[in-house]
């Protein structure tokens, strides 16, 4: 099939002509990637991004050179993302070590002491919590379930969820700040 007409095709929609695409050109951009990276798994999600990208922009596209040009660009395009990204979290992970490093020398060891002991404190509350209350708390803080799935999981009612919540916070509150 024509390049022309699979472009044609793929703007109207049509999932054939997007499977004749990923099929054709599949294999050459994730090798293409896997060079850039050195990585195939991070190559595969790459080639994966391109293609989902063709697809939810196929009504948009414009295509100047050929298909396989456009692919080979968004590929690319693909990989400075995830290294500029990468770059990034590299530089926000050293600036906050460098603030971490900063912070520590900056306060003294009673400022830590007092920090470790409020957390002492606050775990010795959550155990003395009732034994329900503790487990709902626990679930929404720790594990990070929301209300509805901590009902789903313990068998319990919404209303039961929010009230020991409430229960557990208030409790907290005024036990922490006495």
């Amino acid at each position: 099939m024509l390049e022309n007409q699979l472009l044609s095709d793929l703007k109207n929609g049509s999932k054939q002509a997007y499977r004749n695409i990923f099929l054709k050109y599949y294999k050459v951009i994730l090798a293409y990637l896997i060079k850039l990276t050195g990585d195939l798994l991070l190559s595969e999600d790459l080639t994966q991004s391109v293609f989902l990208k063709l697809w939810t922009k196929r009504k948009s596209i414009n295509v100047h050179t050929s298909l396989k040009q456009y692919l080979f660009s968004t590929a690319y395009n693909s990989f400075m993302d995830h290294y500029r990204s990468r770059e990034r979290e590299k530089n926000m992970h050293s600036d906050y070590l460098i603030t971490s490093e900063t912070f520590q020398e900056e306060h003294d060891h009673t400022g830590l002491k007092r920090l470790e002991d409020d957390l002492n404190r606050l775990r010795g509350l959550i155990d003395a919590l009732p034994p329900k209350c503790k487990e709902i708390f626990l679930l929404s803080k720790q594990e990070g379930l929301k209300y509805k799935e901590i009902a789903e999981k313990l068998n319990v009612s919404l209303k039961t969820v929010e009230s020991q919540m409430y229960i557990a916070m208030k409790k907290l509150r005024e036990e922490f700040n006495s």
